[in-house]
């Protein structure tokens, strides 16, 4: 099954921050996973001074089909309570559920959620982790808006070997496209390269001067 490699390149990561960012950053991105029901083999997170890695395998191409379940109110609830529950919930009485819980009788209505393309939730849950990014210091760059530890400069957000659509807004006019662009080295190899997954960004790396650290790596298999 497909594997989904992301980098965040940006301005050096304080070094007592480096691990943990990236474990940090797997943890985002596998958790909201879990919430959206996308099964996953393995995760990995890499760092280096200035990049932040994660690899995450066996993730399918479209999540599957999925139920999803609201509790109304009493079904002897106002009549404005009750419509107001159908209303959010897009149902009508007819087809909600009388379910009883110690005694009271409730409504529930279920639908079903046709999967997301993996791509489209992926690029969602980029966006999401790094708004929510737990730095334990960040500030913000000129005019934008968006916080982070140091400058961010370019994200590669691959699956299936295919540059995930997407971008996010840094604020003050500037955005980060997603694509499959890197550097190396700073000073002994700073020229940019393309990639097209992680094995290829680790042997390019090394090549140019830089190297990976394991941060972590779990199997769920």
């Amino acid at each position: 099954m497909p594997q989904f490699f992301l980098e965040l390149f940006g301005e050096e990561i304080p070094a007592r921050m480096q691990v943990k960012a990236a474990e940090d950053l797997c943890r985002l991105l596998a958790t909201g996973l879990t919430e959206a029901g996308v099964t996953f083999s393995h995760t990995a997170s890499y760092v280096t001074p200035r990049r932040l890695v994660v690899t995450i395998d066996g993730l399918p191409v479209v999540q599957s089909d999925r139920t999803v379940e609201r509790k109304g109110p009493r079904i002897d609830a106002p009549p404005n309570a009750i419509e107001g529950f159908l209303r959010s919930a897009e149902t009508t009485l007819d087809v909600c559920e009388k379910r009883d819980i110690k005694g009271v009788t409730f409504l529930f209505s279920s639908k079903t959620v046709k999967g997301q393309a993996t791509t489209d939730l992926l690029a969602e849950l980029i966006v999401k982790s790094i708004r929510e990014f737990p730095w334990p210091k960040s500030m913000k760059f000129g005019a934008q808006t968006q916080t982070w530890v140091r400058p961010l400069h370019s994200i590669i957000a691959l699956f299936d070997n295919k540059v995930v659509p997407g971008s996010i807004d840094m604020g003050g006019g500037k955005s980060l496209t997603f694509g499959a662009t890197t550097w190396g080295h700073r000073f002994m190899s700073p020229a940019s390269f393309t990639v097209d997954g992680f094995s290829r960004l680790r042997t390019k790396a090394s090549e140019n001067s830089c190297h990976f650290e394991l941060a972590r790596k779990s199997n769920r298999s």
